[in-house]
């Protein structure tokens, strides 16, 4: 996730991450504060996440957690 955001984000790509684990969050958290990168991270379950605004997102990428969301049909539903 941290090479996703950071390599979206110096090409000045807004990224969105959520984790649910307290070392990603902070890991990220610094990265995108170092880097000053166009970045937020979230720590919140993705099944649960929620806009807080109209905005859509551009793409959706889910990395290394698909084993852990077994209810596939209600993942592809989310991101949609």
């Amino acid at each position: 996730m941290g090479a996703l955001t950071e390599h979206a984000g110096r090409q000045g790509i807004e990224v969105t991450s959520l984790t649910i684990s307290q070392e990603s969050m902070s890991f990220l958290t610094n990265l995108i504060e170092q880097l000053q990168l166009p970045c937020q991270v979230i720590q919140q379950n993705f099944l649960e996440y929620e806009l807080e605004t109209e905005q859509r997102y551009d793409a959706i990428a889910i990395l290394g957690v698909m084993e852990h969301l077994p209810d596939y049909e209600a993942v592809l539903e989310r991101c949609s």
